[in-house]
C-alpha cells in the first residue's frame, strides 16, 4: 500500500525589483486579518537584517493598518525559538513574517509553526534553499541534519534587496542548489536497493535547480539582479521539490550529510552551501558521474573546491567523509561508510585536498 503524505504549497510567491512595499497588500490578498482574527504580525529579523530591509516591511505593514511587533535574533538556536514562542503567545498575532538570511526565517518557520500560525518567508539573502522550503536546522538540538517545521504560506523577495548582500552568499546558494544533483542520485539509489519511496516529480523539480545552475553558472556574478534571480528561482524550484516529496530527500543527500559531519567536527567554518558544494564534487565522483562540470561551475562562481577554500584543514575533510555515513539515517552513496585510506584518495582524486 502506498503511503500518504500532505503537500502543502507557498500560496503566492512576489518577485521584484523594490517590491517590499507590496508586503501590504500581499498579507491581504491573503485574506489578512481573517474572519474572526485581528491585525497583529509578529515579524521576525536580526540587528542587521533589521536595518536591510525590517524596519521598511514594518513601516509597510503599518501603512496598510497592520499592528507589528519585531522579535530581533542574533543566531539560530532554540532557545531564540522558544522565546520567540512565548513572545507570539503573549502578542497574539495572526501571522508571522520572517525577513532575512536562513537563520531569522528558520526562527519564524518554527516558532509560528509551534504556535499554529501561518508564516510570510521575505529573504534578504540566497545561501541556501531554506528561504523557502518547510524545512529547518537549528543549534541546540540533538539533530545533526535538518527537520520538517513548515512551508511558508507566501515569499516575498526583493531583488533589489538581495544584490547588496555579501556575494559569498550567492554563491554558497549556487553551491546548495547545485548539490541537488548528487542528492537526487542518491535518492534514486536508495529506491532502487532499498525500494524507498521515490517521487519522479519531486526529483524532476529538484533537477531542473542545479541545471539551471550549471546552464546559466557564466551569468552569475555580484552586483547583478540576474544572478539573484536566477539563484532565486533555483532555490524556489528545490523547496517546492522537497515540499512535494514531504521529505527533504531531493535536495539532501551524501553531499549534505558530508557538511553536517563537518559542522560537528569543524563548525563555523565555512558556508552550507559552500561545504554542500565541495561534497557534491566528491559525490559525484563517487557515482561516476561528471564531477568536473560541477567543480568547474562552482570556481566559475568564486566558491570554494577545496580544503583551503573552506578554511578547513585536510584532516578535517577526511575525517567527515568518515563519519558522513553517521549523521542521519539515510541511504546514500556512502552506504557504511568510507575507510581512512578511501576517504584520503577521494579527496586526493577530487583535488579537494593536496
Amino acid at each position: 500500500m502506498i503511503s500518504s503524505h500532505k503537500i502543502n504549497l507557498p500560496h503566492k510567491i512576489l518577485i521584484g525589483s523594490n517590491i517590499l512595499d507590496k508586503i501590504g497588500e500581499l498579507c491581504q490578498k491573503l485574506g489578512f486579518p481573517r474572519n474572526g482574527g485581528n491585525n497583529r504580525i509578529f515579524l521576525v529579523t536580526g540587528p542587521k537584517t533589521k536595518e536591510i530591509a525590517g524596519k521598511a516591511v514594518k513601516d509597510h505593514l503599518e501603512d496598510a493598518k497592520f499592528k507589528v511587533k519585531i522579535y530581533e535574533t542574533k543566531e539560530a538556536n532554540i532557545g531564540y525559538v522558544n522565546w520567540a514562542v512565548d513572545l507570539i503567545k503573549d502578542y497574539d498575532p495572526s501571522l508571522v513574517i520572517g525577513v532575512g538570511g536562513g537563520k531569522n526565517i528558520d526562527i519564524a518557520k518554527l516558532s509560528s509553526f509551534e504556535c499554529g500560525l501561518p508564516f510570510i518567508s521575505v529573504p534578504t539573502t540566497l545561501a541556501h534553499d531554506g528561504v523557502a522550503s518547510p524545512f529547518c536546522s537549528l543549534k541546540g538540538l540533538e539533530l545533526d541534519h535538518s527537520f520538517e517545521a513548515q512551508t511558508p504560506i507566501a515569499i516575498l523577495a526583493d531583488t533589489s534587496v538581495m544584490i547588496s548582500a555579501p556575494p559569498q552568499l550567492l554563491s554558497a546558494g549556487f553551491g546548495d542548489m547545485i548539490s541537488n544533483l548528487t542528492a537526487v542520485k542518491d535518492w534514486r539509489m536508495a529506491h532502487r536497493i532499498k525500494n524507498e519511496y521515490y517521487g519522479h516529480y519531486a526529483a524532476l523539480l529538484s533537477q531542473m535547480a542545479s541545471e539551471l545552475m550549471l546552464k546559466n553558472y557564466d551569468k552569475i556574478n555580484p552586483n547583478s539582479e540576474e544572478s539573484v534571480r536566477i539563484v532565486l528561482e533555483a532555490v524556489i524550484s528545490s523547496s517546492m521539490a522537497m515540499a512535494v516529496a514531504g521529505s527533504s530527500r531531493p535536495a539532501s543527500g551524501s553531499e549534505h550529510l558530508f557538511s553536517h559531519a563537518l559542522d560537528k567536527i569543524a563548525p563555523n567554518h565555512a558556508l552550507h552551501g559552500h561545504q554542500c558544494g565541495v561534497g557534491a564534487i566528491m559525490m559525484m565522483y563517487l557515482h561516476d558521474g561528471d564531477w568536473k562540470e560541477i567543480k568547474n561551475a562552482l570556481e566559475y562562481v568564486g566558491a570554494p573546491t577545496t580544503a583551503e577554500g573552506l578554511r578547513i584543514k585536510d584532516e578535517t575533510i577526511i575525517k567527515a567523509l568518515t563519519i558522513a555515513h553517521k549523521m542521519r539515517d539515510r541511504f546514500t552513496i556512502l552506504q557504511t561508510g568510507l575507510t581512512k585510506d578511501a576517504a584520503e584518495n577521494l579527496a586526493k582524486s577530487t583535488g579537494v585536498i593536496q
